[in-house]
């Protein structure tokens, strides 16, 4: 129950939202001296089991994360070239000490080419065939999410056997759409060995 609050948590977390630091004596009184700003605490972290802990930030290899992130978007793109699933955010992965990795995202499953504001009338044709281009895409989406938990245990290389694997992906609608049938979000999860084997679990909501 703990794990399924904090995935929940982390798919609402926008993926530009960022920690701002207050600059060191920003606070202090006018007229004040600065107190002196002590030594950074270590970088080091601790390996996990069976893994490799990369230099700089704790636990994350930054180019590691971006191949992954990048070759999940192509190959969404590129999973139906006669009729692209619409990529709406680049892919985020997010490093998670004592968990593992995650990575969200958000797609049309379609391409939807009615725009409410110069159409008056949305025709039950354009709704029934967009519906239906959709549906078609929701195991192609699930092929590719699976190939990405593949690709993120086998090149993490940091993560532990017994390091969660997930991939998260939310599915995005117009109010005018017919949606029966449709999933609203994915989420595939599995430990390293998991991810890798194809023993995965999947929640459809």
């Amino acid at each position: 129950m703990k794990t399924t609050c904090f995935l929940a948590a982390l798919a609402l977390v926008p993926a530009w939202a960022q920690v701002v630091k207050p600059t060191a004596g920003a606070l202090a009184p006018t007229g004040s001296t600065a107190p002196a700003v002590s030594a950074p605490a270590s970088t080091v972290a601790a390996k996990p089991a069976g893994g490799t802990v990369p230099t700089g930030v704790p636990g994350i290899a930054p180019a590691a994360f971006r191949r992954i992130e990048s070759d999940f978007d192509a190959q969404l793109k590129m999973a139906d070239p006669k009729d692209p699933i619409n990529v709406l955010g680049l892919t985020r992965g997010l490093y998670v000490p004592g968990f593992g990795v995650v990575f969200t995202t958000e797609v049309e499953l379609a391409q939807n080419n009615v725009n409410p504001l110069f159409t008056h009338t949305i025709t039950t044709a354009a709704k029934t065939g967009l519906h239906e281009n959709k549906a078609k895409h929701v195991d192609l989406l699930r092929k590719q999410m699976s190939a990405m938990m593949a690709n993120s245990a086998k090149n993490l290389t940091f993560l532990g056997p017994n390091d969660q694997v997930v991939v998260a992906v939310r599915l995005y609608y117009d109010s005018w759409e017919d949606r029966s049938g449709l999933p609203e979000q994915i989420v595939m999860r599995a430990d390293r060995r998991g991810a890798q084997s194809g023993d995965i679990k999947v929640e459809v909501q």
